[in-house]
This record gives C-alpha cells, sequence and structure tokens, in this order.
C-alpha cells in the first residue's frame, strides 16, 4: 500500500463521515492501518491515524477520533517514535477546539489559548509573547497560569521556567505543554 493508499482511506473515510457513517469510516481506518503495521509501513500508519482521527474530530465524532488518536499514541510509544508537536497540536488541540468551538465559552482565556495555539504551530516568540501581555489579566485568574506558560516557553523556545504547575484551568495549557513528550 502507498501512500495513495492512505489517501484513498483518507477519502473513502470522508465519504462515510459525508454519510453520517462515522463507525463505518473508523473501520475502514482500522483495517487499512492493520495492513500498513503488517507491512511494516509505520510512517504510513501514522499518517492515516493522523488524517482519520482529525478527520473525525472535525466532523464532532470525537470519541471516534479519539480512540484513533490514541491508537497513534500507542503506535508512537511501541514504536519509540518521539512525535513531533504538529502533529499532536492538529490530534488533541486542534481538532478538539475545531469540534468544541460552539460549545466553549466565549472567553478571554478561551481567546488566549486559542491564539496562543497558531502561535505555537508557527513557532512564533514575538507573537507568543504579545498574547501574554495582551492577556495577563486573564492569566491572573489562576496562579499556576504563569508558571505553566514559562514552562510552555521552555519547551517551545528553550527559555527556562522559574515555578511549577498547578491550578484549575492549567490542564488547558498543560495539553500544549505535555504532548510530543516520549515516555521513556
Amino acid at each position: 500500500m502507498s501512500a495513495s493508499g492512505v489517501d484513498k482511506a483518507v477519502e473513502k473515510l470522508r465519504q462515510c463521515l459525508a454519510a453520517d457513517q462515522a463507525y463505518e469510516g473508523q473501520q475502514i481506518a482500522l483495517t487499512t492501518h492493520s495492513r500498513l503495521r503488517s507491512r511494516k509501513r509505520l510512517v504510513e500508519s501514522y499518517q492515516l491515524l493522523e488524517q482519520a482521527a482529525v478527520l473525525q474530530l472535525q466532523q464532532g465524532q470525537v470519541t471516534c477520533g479519539a480512540e484513533l488518536a490514541g491508537l497513534l499514541v500507542q503506535d508512537f510509544k511501541k514504536d519509540k517514535v518521539i512525535a513531533d508537536d504538529q502533529s499532536l497540536l492538529r490530534l488533541a488541540f486542534t481538532g478538539i477546539l475545531e469540534n468544541s468551538k460552539r460549545s466553549l465559552p466565549d472567553t478571554p482565556l478561551v481567546h488566549f489559548l486559542i491564539l496562543l495555539q497558531q502561535a505555537l504551530a508557527e513557532a512564533s516568540l514575538p507573537l507568543v509573547q504579545l498574547l501574554k501581555e495582551e492577556y495577563a489579566s486573564a492569566l491572573a485568574v489562576d496562579e499556576s497560569l504563569p508558571m505553566l506558560f514559562e514552562q510552555i516557553m521552555s519547551r517551545h523556545f528553550q527559555i527556562a521556567p522559574r515555578g511549577n504547575m498547578g491550578g484549575m484551568m492549567a490542564s488547558m495549557l498543560e495539553m500544549l505543554n505535555g504532548f510530543g513528550q516520549a515516555d521513556e
């Protein structure tokens, strides 16, 4: 199966989603994934799972998308592959945000998180610093958020953090900081 095989499977998934058959689409993705892995075409299997999970999440199929994303993370761990930040940000954060925008509250902190994700995807340190300044009052809601923000800066821009994290709203920022790190 070639990269076009991945493209064919993704196209079949799109067709299933358009016909409101998310489960069938997931089964196509899982079957194709198994075939790719049995043929030792690991990179293609990762590409398939990533694309399929993002499609499912974007269509509001959170369970199917999360299962495919979880399988991708399991494969990365099993194969001792360190996932790039772009792939993981697209799955666990972007797809969920795209799906959830209607249900997310319209608050400065949510706006900050969406813009921060975009700035990190562009690797734009000046934009990230501007966001921190502009949304300082939103970040002050939870005393752990500035510390967590420093850890994100450390992870993405090699700027040393000064503290440790905790707190209620920190879990959303923790997703940005924690994804892409390999469990040893």
